[in-house]
Formats: structure tokens, C-alpha cells, sequence
């Protein structure tokens, strides 16, 4: 009797005389001879085209489809068959030219009205066992082929066989046969060894141009033959280099029945998910974490109300997403070291590498998002969350040294990286369904308060000094909450074009990634963009839902209790945290208003997914000096020149990088609607941001630049610093800004402490803090240059003033007999760096102009009668209030209304004003 069996449906049941019907979907992945277990060689069959076929287990065909899509990146397949009864088992059967793959599934585990099922070698290795597994002497079962006419068994025996199916658990042996995969060749057991040799088999048979298939191989009379690498057992010791062994129809059965007589169907009682649970931790114990994973796996076989077995698959699932064969393989085509699963778990992913060479033009941007959008959330209880979480993730399960990468250990490593447009294929077909099963799973521990998880120890890694922790409730939400906001950002990076230029690869783009910036197709939306920005606000949501959960419950535990702490915060910072949760969470479904920083800010956060940004809102950027190809090329990034510092512990020639800067202002202050109704004279208001300062000119220093220095100081023509030179003597230099010609002004002679300059009353002076017993003593002490020498003369001024703590002065400026400079304070109760402005007046007279709460400023100007400290526009007269916010140009001293910056071998020139003008004397901008 000829029995066959086809793979792909849903279950659905019910007392229903009409079952529901359900869509089957998938990807096919047809392997090539570099996938066989320690083969080195790799040939690809050409493609051509694919018919999908669905059959039920009395043969006949039910179902079929030849519109599939083909991703060339990925090498798979996409298929989709609708209006199949979810109470029948199926089999798929893929054809591509005379190559065949097969997956059998049970009906149970068909559970949702759209149902995954991919297809692959291992899967129709599953199929081959499954068939020698549920033949007898008597009865042949062949899963997949259609019957002849007539033959077709009874649906007694169907019924019979579907049982018989269920109690097999296909689910399992496929587990089985790909966990020996991912694992390699150096994990082989006496057991393992079996399922490696039928998924070799399956492989060079598929990929043999004469065979095409095992069916073939095994076919009566056949005469077909292959070669396939075997593992030989000897006892329990397996011997992991492979024999090439010759086999034809007549030993292909032999093959296949060893990986029969290793597989022991899971046995399904009231108390085999426990089992497997403890299973599972036995091996999270040793660092397995690939076998724990496959018994967490085989307990939600048993039971899939499982707690414990839910947040262990999703904790070791989560950490077993790098393991997957195609993440692995783009991994180590980037040439990363291949993640530990700590790594992992801190969601240190390598994915975002190929978006680095965007890193120069965002970091032009930080400001802005900065001011622009500064979080609602205090950012004292926004840090300490944050601390509190990553104190979460350093005490997941850890994964021992050795965890080898398949792709690399097979010799499948490429020689060239691949596209950003792979990368993202790969977060689209295999991260972001991985980290939905995650979900789904921490899903079904939440509906379940009042179970707890521990993680050991030994888990951590930590056997001697750890401690045990307990995953409970809000560790739960706090995970969940997490993983969305991952597949927040995943989404978001596969909605735009990120493809490197025509011409370039990933060596030649890091020497000029302004032909990325600057090419057209760069930050556009691709055709499905909108929708994966919008399936991202939905993650948003649920990431805060999720957050507010965990919050909820975190802040009634006592001190101690849980692995997931905030029983030190102060009431006042659980309160600004609730209000900075809420305010977040509103934005994210409309239109509000949020209060930061004693200001009222309208935003709407949807926007940013529902009209999402692109280059068009962006202003045009350049490179701060001109680049030099040759150097570029030789220091493998953007470069101008060579420059030959003269400092104490980096002296001699280095190079000096291009920067991208932004070359105009914003084109649109709404940001396509995320601060609705804001334009360049509300924007203050709206979004406490007055615009970009755009960047002028550039220029190479010369004469003898210094890399390390300190107290910037003008006189309207020079710009003066000091530093130690390459004999660790203290010097000041000045640099004319016209031509940016470095000139040494002056050696010391003395032992004088030399602080931050300024410019006042026609000299130079330095400026320092110090501590005695009244207090902090804040000194003025003028610069005595005589030749080429100078000494740091007696104080002229000397005043104590008040800090809560240690502080340190940050920038100084002067502006006719006053003297304006910024203290840097460490706050030990919010954890935060606080700033003082201070004003000294006539030497005499010091009093504290305003207090800026966890900021920090490296810069103060005073021009036209205002104040300009680190990006943000005040008067003189009542500087309190800021007019005015723009993006900070950091250590930069302001000269004729402009902004002069130097670092890195370098003086650039930016606007004073976002219209690209000298700062304006009126309020505004």
C-alpha cells in the first residue's frame, strides 16, 4: 500500500461540519553541496523555475502554487497557498528542475490562521526518517508524491496514520536534525552523528546534477550513487572527520534507518514539560545554551502554557538568533568575531555595522536630536532605569567559550561584504520573525503572574561569586519591553535605501563617505518603507504598554526583591519617570504636549513613523576641509593632510580627517510633523530649538599645531590656547584665524599652575579653582610674557564661592570688566553634572548669573550684549531665560559674531546665525 504525505497547513478543529481553512507560507532555501556538514566546496544549481505542491496523507493534491518570489541576496524562495482545512496533516513538496525538498506537518501544530512553514534540507531529512519511521514490513509510507489512480487508502487508514504522525512529533525530529547542524561538526554524538549523515545525504543528493533528490537515489533499480561525507561511531566516540562514503539505493535506506533508530519520540505526560524544563536548566548550568534551548523547545511541545519553558525559549531563542545559519554567515562575511551570547543578550548585534559608515554624517545630528527632541522622561530617572536594565542583562545565562561559527568552520566564508540591502533582508526573513516568536513567548509568562524563573549562577558564569537571580513579572515586561523597542529600530532600518554608491565597496566608502551622504538614492524610502514604519509606531506602543507594566509592579517591591531594582528612588523620581512615561506615550497616538525643562513643547511622535523623514528634511552637508585621496586611501578614512603635532604624549605626524558638517539650516522645523506648527520664529517654544548653525569654511592648521589643549582665548584676531609640548614643557600658542597659522606666543619659566585663559583687560590671564577651608577659591592670575617666556604672575582676584560639590571650571570668557566662566559640580544625589554660569565683576565682585541642571558646557561668547554658552542664545540682562537653542559647535570661541572651532588639526567657521550670517543683536535669531 502507497501512502504519501505532504507538508503545510493549519489546525483548526472545532465541531464544525465546514473546518476553517488556512493560508500556508514560507520560504524554500534549496541548499547547495557547501552546506554538507565539514564540506569545503560549494556549487550552486542554477536557478530556475519553482512549483510548490501541497498534499494530504491520502495522496491526493490539495493544493499548489508556481508564483514564487525569488530573493537573489538570501538564495530562498517565498510561497503562499491559501484555503487549506486546518484538521488535516499535509506535506509540501518543492520542485525546482529535478531537485525536491519536502516538510511534513503535524495538523496540532498548525495553530493561527496564517502559518510559517519553511522549507529546507532539514526539513525533508525530517520527512525521510519520518517515512522509515511509520513504514512497516507490510506498509510502505511514502509522505509527498501523489498516488496513482485507485490506490489511495482508506480514510480508516489515514486516520491511523495522522495518529501515528502526532505521536512521532515531525516538530521534534526536525528540531533535532537542525540544532546537530547549527552545532557542528565538533559537537557530534554517538546520536547526533545519525542526524548529521541523513542531512549530508539529503544535501548532496538534492545538489547532485544526476539525482536531484533522495527519492531519486532510493528509487526501485535505481542506479544513481553519491558520495557523501559520513561520520563513523565507534561505541559512544565519534570520529568528527568525515569518510567519504559511497552511496546508492541500497545503502541510502541504511543511512536513513540509523538517524530511525537514534530518534525517540517525545513522550507527551502531565509532568514532560517539567522534565524537559529541568533538562533545559541542567544544560543553561554548563553554558549549553543550544541544548537548552531544544529541551525548553520540547517542553512547550508537552505543554505550551509552560512558564518557566516559555521565558527559557525565549531567553536562550533570543540568544540563539545569531545562531542562525544565515545571520551567522553575513556575520562572518563582515569579519566580526562571532558574538558571545552575553553579546547577544545585550543586544550587541553586528547588524547595525554597516550602517556605520552613516556614522560621520549623524554625528553631526546628535545635537540637534538633543535639542530638538529632548526626552520628556528626567533624565536622572531615565538613567537609572537604564541602569537598572543593563544590571538586567548582565545577569543573563552566558554561553562558554568555544561557540564556533558553522559558515566559517565549513569554509563558506566570503570574500566580500555584503550589501546593506542583504543585511536588511536578513533583519526582514529572519530577525524580526525570530524576535516575534520571543514575544509571543514572554506573551504567554506574562498571563501568568506569579511565576518566577531563576537564573543560577552558573548560568551567569559566575559559579564562585555570583548570585542567583529571580526573573519574575516585571522582568518579564521589562524583557518584552526591550524586544519591541529592538524591533522598533529593525524596522525602521530596513524601511530606507542604505546601498553604497555605484563604485564604491566598504573600503573605498570609509575614505569618502560623503559620496554615500551625498548620494541621491541614500535615506529614501523604499517601496514597502511606510508600511514597516508604521508596523514600527506599533512596536513603539507596545515597547511603552510594556514598560508601564514592568514600572508598575518594579515600584512596589521591596529592596532586594527581584533581579530588576528601583526601591532606591527617591518618590520625587518615580514621579518625574511616571510623567515623562505618560507624556511619551500620549505622543506616540496623536498630538500633545510635554513639559521639559520648565517649557511646554507640542510634538506628535507618531509622525515620525506615519510621514516618516527623509534626505529631503535634512540640510545639505560637506566636508569641513578638502579631502585628500591619497591619504584617504591610505589611512582607510576620509583625509586631508598630514600634520606634525607637537604634544607630550602624542607628538609627530598624524593625520587629519575630514568631518561632515551640515552646510545650511533645516528645511522644514515642523520635521514633517512630529512638533506641529512650528516654524523658525516659534520653534523656541515649540521645540526649544532655534536651528543649525551652518558651517563656513575650514582650514588645515600649520606652522605647529597641538592636538591636546586647553583655554581658548581671543583677542579678535588670534585665538590663543595653552598645552605641553613634546618635552612635557607648559606653552601657549596663538593661532591667526585668517590663515590658521600656529605660532608659538610664549615657554613657561615658572612653576605658576596654568589654567583655563582669558582674554581681559588687553593680556592674557588664567583662571583656576582650588580648594581650601573656606570653600572653593576661585583665582585670576595675569600672564607676564617677557621674550619668548612667560610666568603666571600673583592673583589679581580671588574670591570663594558656593558649590554643592566638587566642581571644575568648563569654559571662560570676558566681555569689557566682567568675567563670565562655567563650573562643572557633580551631583551626588541626582547623579548628574550640574553647571554654574558665575560673573566676576571688576575683580571684586563674583555672583552667580544661572544654574543649568545635568548639562555640561565647554564654551561661553559674549557678543552684542548676549551670552552664548554651549548652543543656547541669553542676555546679559536677565539670563535666565534662554532666547534662543541651536546646535552646539563644541569648544568654539565666538569672533565677530561667527563661531571658530579647533580640534583635531583644524580651525572651522561656522555661521553665528542658522541663516548662515554673523549672530544677530536683536532677541532673535
Amino acid at each position: 500500500m502507497l501512502v504519501v504525505a505532504a507538508v503545510m497547513a493549519a489546525c483548526g478543529g472545532g465541531g464544525s461540519s465546514t473546518p476553517p481553512t488556512a493560508t500556508i507560507s514560507g520560504a524554500v532555501t534549496f541548499p547547495s553541496s557547501g552546506d554538507v556538514m565539514a564540506k569545503r566546496a560549494g556549487a550552486v544549481v542554477a536557478d530556475t523555475s519553482v512549483a510548490v505542491e501541497v498534499f494530504s496523507l491520502d495522496g491526493k493534491k490539495v493544493g499548489s502554487t508556481s508564483e514564487t518570489q525569488y530573493d537573489n541576496v538570501q538564495n530562498t524562495y517565498s510561497y503562499s497557498i491559501p484555503g487549506l482545512h486546518t484538521d488535516i496533516d499535509y506535506v509540501v513538496k518543492v520542485k525546482r528542475g529535478i531537485q525536491v525538498l519536502k516538510k511534513l506537518i503535524d495538523k496540532k501544530s498548525l495553530v493561527e490562521p496564517t502559518v510559517k512553514q519553511n522549507v529546507d534540507a532539514a526539513t525533508t531529512a525530517t520527512v525521510m526518517v519520518a517515512e522509515q519511521k511509520l513504514s512497516t514490513t507490510q506498509t510502505k509510507v511514502v509522505l509527498g508524491e501523489e498516488l496513482p489512480a485507485g490506490s489511495a487508502p482508506s480514510s480508516t487508514a489515514v486516520a491511523s496514520l495522522s495518529q501515528e504522525i502526532e505521536a512521532l512529533n515531525p516538530k521534534a525530529i526536525e528540531l533535532n536534525i537542525a540544532t546537530t547542524v547549527a552545532g557542528g561538526k565538533s559537537t557530534l554524538t554517538s546520536e547526533t552523528a545519525a542526524y548529521a549523515n541523513v542531512y549530508n545525504m539529503v544535501v548532496v543528493a538534492v545538489t547532485s546534477n544526476n539525482v536531484g533528490s533522495v527519492e531519486a537515489l532510493l528509487a526501485p533499480e535505481s542506479t544513481a550513487a553519491v558520495v557523501v561525507p559520513t561520520f563513523s561511531v565507534t561505541g559512544n566516540t565519534v570520529n568528527t572527520t568525515p569518510v567519504n562514503t559511497t552511496v546508492t539505493s541500497e545503502t541510502a535506506a541504511t543511512v536513513i534507518g540509523q538517524a530511525t533508530e537514534v530518534y525517540v519520540p517525545p513522550v507527551t505526560t502531565p509532568d514532560t514539560g517539567s522534565n524537559y524544563v529541568t533538562l533545559a536548566k541542567a544544560y543553561l548550568n554548563n553554558q549549553d545554551i543550544a541544548n537548552a534551548y531544544k529541551n525548553f523547545e520540547l517542553a512547550l511541545m508537552s505543554d505550551a502554557d509552560n512558564v518557566e519553558a516559555n521565558v527559557g525559549a525565549a531567553i536562550t531563542g533570543g540568544v540563539m538568533l545569531l545562531d542562525d545559519e544565515q545571520v551567522r554567515t553575513i556575520v562572518d562575511k563582515w569579519g566580526y568575531v562571532y558574538p558571545t551570547v552575553n553579546e547577544v543578550v545585550q543586544a550587541i548585534s553586528p547588524v547595525g555595522n554597516p550602517f556605520n559608515n552613516m556614522t560621520s554624517a549623524t554625528a553631526t545630528m546628535p545635537g540637534l536630536a538633543k535639542t530638538a527632541a529632548s526626552a520628556p522622561v528626567a533624565p536622572a530617572p531615565a538613567r537609572k532605569m537604564l541602569e537598572a536594565f543593563n544590571a538586567l542583562k548582565g545577569k543573563m545565562p552566558q554561553q562558554k567559550a568555544g561557540f564556533k561559527s558553522l559558515a566559517k568552520e565549513l569554509g563558506l566564508v566570503a570574500t566580500t561584504a555584503p550589501t546593506v540591502s542583504e543585511m536588511q533582508a536578513v533583519i526582514d526573513n529572519v530577525i524580526i520573525p525570530k524576535l516575534n516568536t520571543v514575544i509571543a513567548l514572554l506573551a504567554k509568562a506574562e498571563a501568568k503572574s506569579g511565576n518566577t524563573f531563576t537564573i543560577t549562577k552558573q548560568m551567569q558564569g559566575n559559579p564562585q561569586y555570583g548570585q542567583d537571580v529571580v526573573l519574575a513579572d516585571a522582568e518579564y515586561y521589562a524583557l518584552d519591553a526591550a524586544v519591541n523597542v529592538f524591533q522598533t529600530i529593525f524596522k525602521f532600518t530596513t524601511a530606507y535605501n542604505f546601498d553604497l554608491p555605484s563604485g564604491y565597496n566598504y573600503n573605498t566608502i570609509s575614505q569618502d563617505p560623503m559620496a554615500m551622504i551625498g548620494d541621491p538614492k541614500v535615506f529614501t524610502l523604499k517601496a514597502d518603507g511606510r508600511t514597516k514604519m508604521n508596523a514600527a509606531l506599533g512596536y513603539a506602543k507596545v515597547a511603552a504598554a510594556k514598560t508601564k507594566a514592568a514600572y508598575d509592579m518594579l515600584k512596589l517591591r521591596a529592596l532586594g526583591a527581584g533581579a530588576f531594582n528601583i526601591a532606591t528612588w527617591s518618590d520625587a523620581d518615580k514621579a518625574s519617570f511616571e510623567k515623562g512615561l505618560a507624556e511619551v506615550t500620549a505622543a506616540m497616538n496623536g498630538e500633545t504636549t510635554i513639559r521639559s525643562k520648565g517649557i511646554t513643547i507640542a510634538v506628535d511622535f507618531t509622525k515620525f513613523f506615519t510621514n516618516p523623514l527623509t534626505r529631503n528634511n535634512l540640510p545639505a552637508f560637506g566636508y569641513d576641509v578638502p579631502r585628500d585621496a591619497t591619504l584617504s586611501a591610505k589611512y582607510g578614512v576620509a583625509t586631508a593632510a598630514e600634520v606634525s603635532f607637537d604634544d607630550a604624549w602624542n607628538p609627530g605626524l598624524q593625520p587629519v580627517k575630514c568631518d561632515i558638517q551640515p552646510l545650511g539650516d533645516l528645511p522644514d522645523f515642523t520635521l514633517n510633523g512630529i512638533f506641529p506648527g512650528n516654524t523658525a520664529s516659534s520653534t523656541l517654544e515649540r521645540a526649544r530649538f532655534s536651528g543649525v548653525l551652518p558651517f563656513l569654511s575650514g582650514k588645515v592648521l600649520s606652522g605647529v599645531p597641538n592636538e591636546d589643549i586647553w583655554g581658548h582665548a581671543t583677542d579678535g584676531q588670534f585665538i590663543y590656547y595653552a598645552t605641553q609640548n613634546a618635552t612635557f614643557t607648559t606653552v601657549i600658542k596663538k593661532i591667526d584665524i585668517a590663515t590658521g597659522v600656529v605660532s608659538l606666543v610664549a615657554t613657561q619659566s615658572d612653576a605658576g599652575s596654568v589654567g583655563d585663559l582669558v582674554y581681559y583687560n588687553n593680556g592674557l590671564h588664567s583662571i583656576n579653582i582650588s580648594y581650601s577651608q573656606n570653600g572653593q577659591i576661585v583665582t585670576v592670575s595675569p600672564i607676564t610674557i617677557a621674550g619668548t617666556s612667560f610666568t603666571v604672575g600673583t592673583p589679581v582676584a580671588s574670591v570663594a564661592i558656593n558649590l554643592p560639590d566638587y566642581g571644575q571650571i568648563t569654559a571662560v570668557t570676558a566681555s569689557g570688566s566682567d568675567i563670565y566662566y562655567a563650573v562643572q559640580t557633580w551631583n551626588q544625589y541626582t547623579w548628574t553634572t550640574d553647571m554654574q554660569v558665575r560673573k566676576l565683576s571688576n575683580l571684586q565682585t563674583d555672583t552667580l548669573v544661572f544654574t543649568e541642571l545635568d548639562d555640561y558646557f565647554d564654551n561661553l561668547s559674549v557678543y552684542g550684549g548676549y551670552l552664548y554658552s554651549d548652543g543656547e542664545k541669553r542676555s546679559l540682562t536677565a539670563p535666565s531665560v534662554t532666547l534662543a537653542k541651536y546646535v552646539d559647535v563644541e569648544d568654539a570661541v565666538m569672533i565677530g559674531g561667527y563661531f571658530y572651532d579647533v580640534y583635531h588639526g583644524k580651525l572651522t567657521k561656522y555661521a553665528g546665525s542658522p541663516n548662515g550670517s554673523s549672530a544677530k543683536t536683536a532677541t532673535r535669531f
